[in-house]
């Protein structure tokens, strides 16, 4: 009879510890959902009403891992300039733009059907399907809207076709072959480069067309300069890379820097703000670089591999780190710069920013 009392117990105890860690790794994976969810949803509806372009510092995609999928989503927001905090836009993902206090986003379905959608920045984010088009094999990469226009660049196996969509009644231009999908517009101007590989302004006012330079990639447009990556000869048999300013109204050349650094589509590594460029050196630290060449380094860390300038005197970096001390795998952790205060702090969410734009002309 003790014995099977004694049986009982023992059963009883084994049941208890099998419920027990159940209920505990029930927990823990609630905990990571959640952790995950908040990521996305940060400081994403602390602004409930949008009321213009003035409140906007910056659009840019926020991306998140899900701890379930390991796969990223991503969120179209916008920044404010006070606050910093962030608003929720979009969960559509694609080349986007902004124009009218609205942002349209081009989302491509199988490589096949590519649907343009207006969100109606000042009308609760309302959404609605604008215009679409099949074309097989092919995404638009790049958007960017002038003067009720929406420029675009499909990209069709190794060519690309710089093209506008009219949205008064949907027509479309086709202005020139690419050999690049990046182009930018400034004010009057597109800058792109063109079949032959040169790098194109073309005023869009009458199109009359300059060729800046050869062999460039464009990497972005920042205040007055026109930002682009150019191969330049070292030696007989080496060639290095460098970045380049153009100034838009002196339409002057200058050397910024040279590119010691890979990266990804979507990541920034070099950016003009306040009259100063920020960038990576040879270390990869954060540096500033100003209009007389004066070099500047700012963290005494090292390896970063992109940058986000933030509103308050922020910019927000990234870098691979080991997952763990033996040093195997890697996951992307971010910082906060504070150019004011000089200091370097890792992010509490480790927030990731993609496809940022600051807004230049309010």
């Amino acid at each position: 009879m003790k014995k099977k009392y004694l049986y009982i117990i023992i059963i009883f105890i084994i049941i208890s510890l099998f419920t027990g860690i159940v209920f505990y790794m029930n927990i823990k994976r609630n905990d990571i959902n959640v952790d995950y969810e908040n990521n996305i949803a940060e400081n994403a509806y602390e602004i409930p009403i949008y009321n213009s372009i003035d409140d906007v510092f910056e659009f840019t995609y926020k991306k998140v891992l899900n701890p379930n999928t390991q796969e990223y989503t991503y969120t179209l927001i916008y920044i404010d300039k006070n606050s910093g905090k962030e608003c929720k836009i979009t969960n559509r993902y694609g080349a986007y733009t902004y124009g009218n206090n609205k942002v349209y986003v081009c989302c491509t379905d199988n490589n096949t059907t590519h649907t343009i959608y207006e969100i109606d920045l000042t009308n609760n984010m309302e959404e609605k399907e604008i215009y679409s088009f099949d074309k097989r094999y092919s995404i638009v990469d790049h958007l960017e809207f002038y003067n009720n226009k929406i420029y675009y660049c499909l990209t069709y196996g190794s060519s690309g076709w710089l093209s506008s969509l009219n949205l008064k009644d949907n027509t479309i231009e086709l202005i020139s072959e690419l050999k690049n999908v990046e182009f930018r517009i400034k004010g009057d101007n597109i800058f792109f480069i063109d079949e032959r590989e040169a790098l194109i302004t073309m005023n869009l006012q009458n199109n009359e067309k300059e060729i800046i330079d050869f062999d460039c990639n464009i990497e972005n447009i920042s205040e007055d300069k026109l930002v682009f990556g150019k191969s330049v000869s070292i030696t007989d048999d080496q060639m290095g890379v460098f970045y380049y300013e153009y100034d838009l109204n002196s339409k002057k050349e200058k050397e910024i820097i040279e590119n010691y650094y890979g990266g990804i589509m979507g990541e920034d590594r070099i950016v003009r703000f306040n009259s100063k460029y920020f960038t990576f050196n040879k270390e990869l630290q954060l540096i500033e670089i100003e209009d007389n060449g004066k070099e500047k380094v700012l963290t005494e860390e090292k390896d970063f591999h992109a940058l986000t300038i933030l509103p308050n005197n922020e910019i927000l970096l990234e870098r691979n780190e080991p997952e763990d001390e033996e040093g195997y795998g890697e996951n992307i952790k971010s910082y906060i710069y504070n150019m004011e205060k000089n200091t370097l702090t890792p992010t509490e969410d480790n927030r990731i920013y993609e496809y940022s734009k600051i807004i230049l002309d309010k």
